[in-house]
């Protein structure tokens, strides 16, 4: 782990127990520790030489949802490199890991919601 990603994981780590002590929702630390898990995922698959790429977090931090685009699928699709990311993500702690076929997009996470407010 970076220095500065370090720094940020303790500073999240910091705010996330104050706000527990506080009486704010725990969730609070899950999701800070699911964030610096992802820029952690994210800044590697940066440097396998994905371009455009990000990783979606689910089921309380079990499932890696990766989404590039069509040149870094191409990279993370290739046999070496998946069991790389596979071994380098379940290293992080992620159960689960995922190459979403469907690409990088932006409100990828808004989708499912969508979903359920038409379901209403």
């Amino acid at each position: 782990m970076k220095e500065t990603q370090l720094e940020n994981f303790l500073r999240n780590l910091k705010s996330a127990a104050v706000a527990i002590s506080g009486g704010v929702d725990s969730s609070f630390l899950l999701q800070a520790t699911h964030n610096v898990l992802v820029d952690e995922a994210e800044s590697f698959l940066l440097e396998l030489g994905c371009q455009q790429v990000r990783v979606r977090c689910h089921d309380q931090g079990r499932l890696a949802r990766i989404e590039a685009d069509e040149t870094g699928l191409d990279i993370l699709a290739a046999p070496d490199r998946r069991r790389l990311v596979a071994e380098k993500l379940a290293g992080l702690g992620f159960t689960y890991i995922s190459l979403d076929l469907q690409g990088y997009r932006t409100g990828s996470l808004n989708e499912t919601l969508d979903r359920q407010e038409l379901d209403s």
